[in-house]
């Protein structure tokens, strides 16, 4: 549930659910050491939101979030459609919350007060897997390196004002600005740059594919900055660190809309395709060492994660498993991975690479 430590004057005097300008949030953080799940509200026009969600305009909302008494604090905010394919397939596309900044002091919200909200995408109880499934994604990659989006939980009940019927509740999350990942790791965003993978950050630019092997996520790159943010460190020569977003389209979570590309010569997206360079054996071995050392890190946050259904978790730990499995057999390791990454370089692992 969620923590108020870090609110003042919130609960004094309880005469009305919605906060004054004289009353604001000090020090709250959403993704500070409190990783609990926020219990929330929105409340909005979602059946203009979802007639209109090819608009790109921001509408009146209201967020609410709940304590573990139930008492409950209100803001006004503005919300508005996001994303691309998504906004196309969803009935219930993903969506960009605008906070306030005057209710904020002492926070990062105050200067970060645009964030996206991935929700579900169409009605249903296993909707609220495919949320969840995406989220551990991201908690997953943060073991491997902190340049990485962190993120936040919520189960929210949506309020629909221009329908008789709400769509519900559901998990939904929300996730750093990439300024914010970047004002974090002393770096700022490069845009605007066609930028060759193999002039990206090496370490990261090995790391990086290998996770998206794990969750078996081909719908990214590095050059076209698809499903990838690119920081720059200040006052440094390390080159641009990519970083991954937006995994609903991985395996792992294998949503129905989901069809491989032809070019990638599979029939479904649940195959593993590595897409990465190849590397030099101390740069695998390094590689593959990390992803050893955080194995159980990262099959825990599966496992022990409590909103995921048995189902899914099951079914997600196995998935994770085979990658691991091919990660720790040289051989299984050389008819995958360095059979498939591009620009051949010669390797002792299982072999020379053309």
């Amino acid at each position: 549930m969620l923590n108020f430590r870090s609110i003042i004057l919130l609960f004094v005097v309880l005469l009305s659910s919605k906060v004054s300008a004289q009353v604001q949030l000090d020090g709250f953080e959403f993704f500070g050491d409190d990783e609990s799940v926020i219990q929330a509200k929105l409340t909005s026009d979602f059946k203009f939101l979802r007639k209109t969600k090819m608009n790109t305009a921001y509408q009146d909302a209201v967020f609410t979030m709940f304590n573990e008494n139930g008492d409950s604090l209100s803001l006004d905010v503005k919300v508005k459609v996001r994303g691309e394919f998504r906004r196309a397939q969803c009935s219930f596309p993903p969506i960009k919350i605008k906070f306030k900044k005057d209710d904020f002091t002492n926070s990062s919200v105050k200067k970060y007060n645009k964030l996206k909200w991935i929700t579900h995408c169409q009605s249903g109880k296993s909707q609220s897997d495919k949320v969840i499934e995406e989220y551990l994604i991201y908690k997953s990659y943060e073991y491997l390196t902190n340049f990485s989006f962190r993120v936040r939980l919520m189960a929210v009940e949506y309020v629909d004002t221009g329908s008789k019927k709400s769509p519900g509740t559901y998990y939904a999350f929300i996730t750093e600005d990439i300024d914010q990942v970047a004002e974090r790791n002393g770096a700022l965003e490069v845009e605007n740059i066609t930028l060759h993978p193999e002039l990206a950050d090496r370490e990261i630019s090995t790391i990086l594919p290998l996770a998206m092997y794990m969750i078996g996520f081909t719908d990214w790159s590095v050059m076209k900055q698809h499903n990838i943010k690119l920081i720059k460190i200040e006052n440094s020569l390390r080159k641009p660190i990519p970083i991954p977003y937006d995994f609903d389209y991985s395996g792992i979570i294998d949503p129905a809309y989901a069809v491989p590309p032809e070019f990638l010569g599979i029939e479904s997206i649940t195959q593993r395709v590595y897409r990465g360079f190849c590397r030099l054996d101390g740069e695998w071995n390094d590689a593959r060492k990390l992803y050893s050392d955080n194995k159980e890190n990262i099959l825990n946050v599966w496992r022990n994660d409590q909103q995921l259904s048995e189902k899914a978790a099951k079914t997600d730990v196995k998935y994770l498993e085979e990658f691991f499995d091919i990660l720790e057999v040289d051989k299984k390791f050389a008819r995958t991975v360095l059979a498939e990454c591009r620009g051949g370089v010669q390797t002792e692992i299982g072999g020379i690479k053309d």
